[in-house]
């Protein structure tokens, strides 16, 4: 998996307006991957995905940024675990 470079894409993209800004138009998931690989970083979005549910896993509540409003409509890490024990419970 390529943690190592959705990490340093983060990292980058906390420091830098010029590479934030790269992304403004970006609506969606392929079109962020596409601007992401652009600009030298190489991860899936299951791999960006992964990374940053395992990043905000303790983090209740999600601050408005205003940046990749796409990746507002990731569900918290919380609720898909609660959603799974439901979907397991309703099975037995």
């Amino acid at each position: 998996m390529s943690s190592e470079q959705v990490l340093r894409f983060l990292e980058d993209a906390a420091i830098s307006k010029e590479l934030r800004d790269k992304f403004a138009a970006v609506s969606d998931v392929s079109d962020f991957l596409l601007v992401a690989q652009r600009s030298g970083y190489t991860f899936t979005s299951e791999e960006f995905i992964h990374t940053i549910t395992e990043l905000s896993h303790a983090t209740p509540v999600r601050r408005p940024t205003g940046v990749w409003r796409w990746l507002r409509t990731i569900p918290n890490p919380m609720e898909l675990e609660r959603q799974r024990r439901a979907q397991e419970s309703a099975a037995e």
